[in-house]
């Protein structure tokens, strides 16, 4: 079992590539991940959606470990879009979700409703996660060049 989840820029029904995580799916995990990538400044799907799926993997990667266990990316055709956890989460402009599909898809509407109580604080752990993962790195490379 799992908590699975796509995360494509792509359209429904449109041939693309996606990212595949097999825990941490839900909402909340998501938009944590996402928002991480717009923090940072990585480019925007929209704009540039190679360089917008290797900044999203960094951080799945990141979040995830080193050990490449949870995480994969591969043509949507390929992957579990239709997961029976979360399904696809289509994602466009600034980071942001504009869609979701598949079985197990929870709908736009809740997809991007707001995020309360365990999902507010889901969230907020994962981006804490990743903002010390970050710090971590940059002491370690700044110790390296001292």
């Amino acid at each position: 079992m799992g908590n699975r989840a796509v995360i494509t820029f792509t359209e429904p029904g449109q041939t693309g590539v996606g990212a595949y995580i097999h825990w941490n799916g839900g909402r909340a995990s998501v938009r944590a991940f996402l928002h991480v990538c717009w923090a940072r400044g990585y480019r925007s799907p929209d704009d540039d959606p190679s360089y917008a799926m290797a900044g999203l993997v960094g951080v799945l990667r990141e979040f995830f470990g080193p050990e490449g266990l949870s995480v994969g990316v591969d043509v949507l055709d390929r992957l579990p879009c239709d997961n029976y956890d979360n399904g696809v989460y289509q994602v466009g402009p600034d980071w942001e979700i504009v869609g979701s599909w598949g079985e197990g898809s929870a709908g736009l509407e809740y997809t991007n409703g707001e995020l309360y109580g365990r999902e507010f604080e889901q969230y907020e752990g994962i981006v804490a996660q990743l903002v010390d993962n970050h710090l971590a790195a940059c002491a370690v490379l700044d110790a390296r060049r001292a």
